[in-house]
């Protein structure tokens, strides 16, 4: 295998692997090691299949002496680590582990672990700089927040008895008299909260020419930023719902900086650890964004309201007050 510019011995990491403990935790030194093409380079995948008397926390324990035994031999990281059942690993015809079916049970979700962790932080290192957020005008093309400036537009916030609520003067600046740090910075406009582009159309004004259209994508507090970049939840809950066919819905949030995935598992309990991985590796492709936590729930968990709408901040606060019940809940390192 070829990981970041660097080859490794597929058999000498098997053999870093059963010296950790493996009379207590490998079930006959089951173990498949290969790797899956995840954001322009290989990474490495260990599946094992576990003694049927390991509790969950030894499982944990045993898993991270492997990441650390891997990573201070071989100088490499390990994306993803399983555990599966006894026997449960497709099998040669002379009994060995068939390894092309076990990575394609990986692959499309149907392994069953029954433990996994998750490394995308640790072994993912060829991530897009973060951008640095400015305040200027955008180009064609380019996604910004929508201001406005016109004869009518509001000076303020009305208020009834006509006393500012606390705050209420600072916000009237920061909405209704906000200024460009670059280009036109003497003129006020209005910021209207959503966010949008202007392109170049082919429709021609009443004196013959060209003008731009303003295209409306969505409110700006709905958005989440992430390493300097700010994404729409649907376009990451669209990704997460293509990856696998057993999940009914999802919703993505942030919490303390991670991405935060919630998804609904339309299937049984032993299928939940097979959409941590999915999860992750699609999140991470289509959008060069690192899934901290997923958390897979029974349907019917995430919020809609009378308009169809998902309720992210009701499911957040769900979470943080540990009310959701998961099913499952991985936290990725």
């Amino acid at each position: 295998m070829t990981v970041t510019g660097r080859k490794h011995n597929t058999d000498d990491i098997i053999a870093t692997v059963l010296a950790v403990e493996p009379m207590k935790f490998i079930y006959r030194g089951r173990i498949a090691v290969f790797s899956i093409r995840v954001l322009r380079d290989e990474r490495i995948c260990v599946i094992a299949e576990q003694r049927p008397d390991c509790s969950e926390e030894e499982s944990f324990q045993w898993m991270s002496r492997v990441l650390q035994a891997v990573d201070s031999i071989h100088q490499v990281g390990i994306y993803c680590l399983a555990l599966v059942p006894p026997n449960s690993l497709p099998k040669t015809p002379l009994g060995g582990i068939h390894l092309s079916e076990t990575r394609r049970r990986f692959m499309e979700g149907s392994l069953h672990p029954a433990n996994v962790l998750m490394c995308p932080h640790t072994c993912v290192t060829n991530l897009p700089k973060p951008r640095e957020v400015h305040q200027g005008q955008c180009g064609d093309s380019h996604l910004g927040e929508i201001w406005v400036q016109a004869p009518h537009n509001a000076s303020g916030y009305f208020t009834l008895y006509g006393d500012d609520p606390a705050g209420a003067g600072a916000a009237s600046v920061d909405h209704f008299n906000s200024r460009l740090v670059t280009g036109t910075t003497g003129e006020a406009y209005a910021r209207t909260g959503y966010l949008g582009f202007l392109r170049r159309t082919e429709s021609v004004q009443s004196d013959g020419e060209l003008h731009d259209a303003v295209f409306v994508v969505g409110a700006l507090e709905e958005t989440v930023v992430l390493r300097g970049m700010r994404y729409h939840p649907i376009d990451i809950e669209n990704t997460v719902m293509r990856c696998h066919q057993k999940i009914a819905e999802c919703a993505v949030f942030t919490w303390t900086n991670l991405l935060v995935v919630v998804v609904e598992l339309e299937g049984t309990e032993s299928e939940a650890l097979d959409l941590v991985p999915l999860v992750t590796s699609s999140v991470l492709e289509e959008h060069q964004l690192i899934v901290g936590v997923v958390v897979v729930v029974d349907p019917g968990v995430v919020p809609i309201n009378s308009r169809g709408e998902k309720q992210r901040m009701h499911l957040r606060d769900g979470f943080l007050a540990d009310q959701l019940d998961p099913i499952y809940v991985a936290y990725n390192m």
